[in-house]
Parts: C-alpha cells; sequence; structure tokens
C-alpha cells in the first residue's frame, strides 16, 4: 500500500514536471516572452522537479535501467558532456545548458518505469496532449489578432545572431512564434493529434470542435508559408494511416501491404501539394479585399503570403551549401574529430579558422546550426557522438517495429499517433533542428511521445496473446 503510495506521487510529479517543462519552453518560443523574466519561475521549478526525479531513479535504478537503451542514452548524452568540457573556450554556458537539455530528454522524458501499466502511459499521454494542442490553439489565435491588426515588428539578438518577427513580415504570418517554421510544425501536430481525437470520440459537438481545430491550424501553415510544416503534416497524416493499415491487413499479403504502402504515399503528397496550393486562392481572397479598401480609403495592406524569393534554382533554401560547408568545417577540424566542436561553438571555429567557408561568410547571416540533426550531432560531438545516437535510433526502430507486430488490434489508433508524431518530426529533423539543438515544444512533445511509446509497448498486458 506505501509503495503504491509513493508510486502515485512520483508520478505526479513526473506529469507536473512534463506540464511545466511544456509551459518553459512554450515561452522561451513565444515573440511577447522570448527573454523574459517571467520564464524563470517555469525553468528553475521544472529543473528542481528533474532533480527529484532523477534522485528518485537513482535509488530505484532497477525499475528504470534498461539494456541497451539505457546504455545507449548515457553514452549519448556523454558525448555532449564531453565535447562541452574539451570545447569550454566555445560559449561554455550556452552548451553547457544543452548538455542539462540532453540529460532531460534522455533521462527524464525518454526513459520510464519498465513496471508502468499501459492505462498510465495513456493517461499522462492525453495530459502533455492536451497540453499542447491548447498552447498551439491559443497562438494561432493570438497570431491571427495579431495579423488582423496590421502588426508587423522585428526583433533582433545579437549575441545569438538572431532575429525574429511578431506579426505579419516578410511576406508569411510569423504571430507570436519566433520562428514560424517550427510554429507550423507545431500546428501540424497539432493537426494530427485532432484527428486521431476525430478517429475516437463519436459525439457531435467534439467532432466539431475538433474540424475547426485543425481548420485554424491548417490556416496557420498555410498563412506561415512553410513547407516544413506541410511536409510535417502530409508524413504524419500518411504515417498515421499507413500505421493502422498495416494492423488491419496484418495477415493480408505482402502485395496488398505494399498497396497499402503506395497509398499512403500519394495521400502524402495530396496532402502537401493541397496545403500548399491553398495559398494562391487565399492569396487571390486578400488581394481582392485589399482593392476594395483601396479604393475606398487609398489605404492597403501588403499582407500576400510570398516570401520573396525564388526556390525554382535551389530547392533546399541554403541547405545543401550550408551542408557542404558544415561537413567542411568537420574535416578541417582533424584534431575535433573524436568528440566535436561543440553545438555552439563550430561557428566560432569558421570564424577563426575558415573564414571563407559559406556558414560565415554568404549574403544571409551567420549559421549557427546546418538545418539537420544529424550533421549537428557529428560537427559538435563528433564521431563519437553521431555513433552513440545513431546505436541508440538503430535499437529504438528495432524494439518499435518487433513491439508493433504484437499491438493488439483495438490499441491500432494510439500506437499510429505516436509513430506519425515520432517519424514526421524524425523527417523534419532532416532538414531542420527539432528535437536535439532545438529547444521548443516540438523537441518537448519527441522526446516525451518516444518515451510514453517504449513504455506502452513493454507493458507485457499490450500484447496479443
Amino acid at each position: 500500500m506505501k509503495s503504491k503510495i509513493i508510486e502515485n506521487k512520483i508520478e505526479f510529479i513526473e506529469n507536473l514536471f512534463a506540464v511545466l517543462f511544456m509551459i518553459y519552453s512554450v515561452l522561451s518560443c513565444n515573440g511577447w516572452t522570448y527573454g523574459k523574466l517571467i520564464i524563470k519561475p517555469f525553468m528553475w521549478s521544472s529543473l528542481l522537479l528533474a532533480v527529484v526525479i532523477l534522485i528518485y531513479r537513482l535509488f530505484h535504478i532497477k525499475n528504470y535501467f534498461q539494456l541497451p537503451s539505457t546504455i545507449f542514452s548515457l553514452m549519448t548524452v556523454a558525448s555532449i558532456c564531453i565535447s562541452t568540457l574539451l570545447n569550454r573556450n566555445y560559449s561554455f554556458k550556452n552548451n553547457a545548458i544543452f548538455c542539462v537539455y540532453w540529460v532531460i530528454y534522455f533521462l527524464v522524458l525518454f526513459t520510464a518505469d519498465k513496471n508502468r501499466k499501459k492505462d498510465s502511459c495513456k493517461k499522462t499521454f492525453r495530459l502533455i496532449s492536451a497540453t499542447f494542442i491548447i498552447y498551439t490553439t491559443v497562438s494561432v489565435i493570438i497570431s491571427f489578432i495579431l495579423y488582423f491588426a496590421g502588426v508587423s515588428k522585428t526583433y533582433t539578438v545579437p549575441e545569438a545572431h538572431y532575429a525574429y518577427n511578431i506579426g505579419f513580415k516578410w511576406g508569411r504570418l510569423w504571430g507570436i512564434f519566433i520562428n514560424p517554421n517550427h510554429g507550423a510544425i507545431s500546428c501540424a501536430i497539432s493537426v494530427i493529434l485532432i484527428i486521431y481525437i476525430l478517429s475516437n470520440y463519436k459525439k457531435l459537438w467534439i467532432r466539431i470542435v475538433s474540424a475547426l481545430g485543425i481548420l485554424l491550424h491548417l490556416l496557420y501553415i498555410v498563412f506561415a508559408d512553410s513547407r516544413s510544416g506541410a511536409i510535417v503534416l502530409s508524413i504524419g497524416i500518411a504515417t498515421y494511416a499507413f500505421a493502422i493499415a498495416l494492423k488491419v491487413l496484418q495477415n493480408r499479403k505482402a502485395a496488398v501491404k505494399l498497396l497499402a504502402f503506395v497509398t499512403s504515399l500519394c495521400l502524402a503528397v495530396l496532402c502537401f501539394t493541397g496545403v500548399r496550393q491553398l495559398k494562391k486562392p487565399i492569396n487571390s481572397t486578400i488581394s481582392f479585399i485589399n482593392s476594395q479598401f483601396e479604393r475606398k480609403d487609398n489605404n492597403s495592406r501588403d499582407d500576400i503570403i510570398e516570401r520573396g524569393y525564388d526556390i525554382s534554382e535551389d530547392i533546399s533554401n541554403r541547405r545543401f551549401d550550408v551542408w557542404k560547408s558544415g561537413i567542411e568545417v568537420f574535416t578541417h577540424s582533424s584534431n575535433k574529430m573524436v568528440f566535436g566542436l561543440s553545438y555552439c561553438g563550430f561557428t566560432e571555429y569558421a570564424e577563426n579558422n575558415i573564414p571563407n567557408t559559406y556558414i560565415v561568410d554568404n549574403d544571409y547571416a551567420v549559421m549557427t546550426t546546418l538545418d539537420n540533426e544529424l550533421l549537428n550531432i557529428l560537427i559538435s560531438n563528433g564521431i563519437f557522438g553521431i555513433l552513440s545516437a545513431l546505436a541508440f535510433v538503430t535499437y529504438i526502430i528495432v524494439f518499435v517495429v518487433k513491439r508493433f507486430i504484437t499491438v493488439r488490434s483495438e490499441e491500432k489508433y494510439f500506437v499510429a499517433l505516436n509513430l506519425a508524431i515520432l517519424f514526421s518530426l524524425a523527417c523534419a529533423a532532416m532538414f531542420s533542428s527539432v528535437m536535439f539543438y532545438y529547444f521548443s515544444p516540438n523537441a518537448i512533445i519527441f522526446w516525451f511521445v518516444l518515451g510514453q511509446l517504449t513504455a506502452y509497448l513493454n507493458c507485457k498486458e499490450n500484447s496479443d496473446a
């Protein structure tokens, strides 16, 4: 009885931590609260709870230590810590902050009690999912209020080589997100979560509210003119559909499963194209409204969705040049290749040693990220870091695939939802910083979902007999 009470208390602390940590990340990515004192109470309270959780797990290590996932987690965390110490002359404070984040990602959000019940996993998932949907919904509503109010402001952070906008700027809606691409990715994740709600709740009012929620988030992705958001949305929906189809067709022939896969690919292409094409009728409507106001008061607004550059000659939007430059910097640092240059140090290293390389010598800005999480790990934590991360990723993929086969058919929607979120964000990590080197609600939801899914699949009560 006493043990059960303690378990309930630690579960409450873990849930409270997850909510506070999510709010901390939300405030850190909000244009109104970025860098403000309001963030600190949530930061310190969540960090304090993280310490409490880690101490508890240390005293109950048998319930949390699992081979080989714990070893791979510790190796990956060790890689960033070693790199930070060896490159302490390069932005030590900022690198140390990333070390703290990685400890939380791997040892708090991802690691779970191996005896945890699936009902507990679902309960916690609903709590954090609701928090995430509320965050995106409120942020999008405020963003559109700023749009209709004509707000368009720019703020710069010189020490971070960073500028962000509030409102509608440079042909896209930023709103209150300091990065519209990450805001659009968050909206895409919320759409996937809401689709799950539509799949599982039959009440009319829930379906109406859910449909309005999908429309609202979809509009932000369009107004933000974010290809990243559209890609995450299309991959997420396709993965959700394909994972469900695999469970339904589990005992069917391989040809039928292949057909389901091809259909899912077509669904992804259709979704991406549809979202991107929505910009045209919306711009036509905006132009018409503006022309009407212009004739009446001779004061039209420049609020057409158009980012002002042509990507036909460079579909990567500079990323290919950035990746090439990142590899150039990494190979140049021959004495640093094992443990890397640290994430907050590779730009400074490039400025001091290869001043003509693209990431520090271009017509746009100094690049502090390579917009690819694998390359970020390679240049930051070196060969040891990338091998540790790849070992961790490989183990997770093998574990999930093996356990997915045994999932009960009635649980297919929940597991498919988790897979859709993880796979879509993993794809986004190939052209953006998502879960390792950009602290945001997207990183929190990724590591939280990964931890909940592995715990859920680890439950013996979850498998078919």
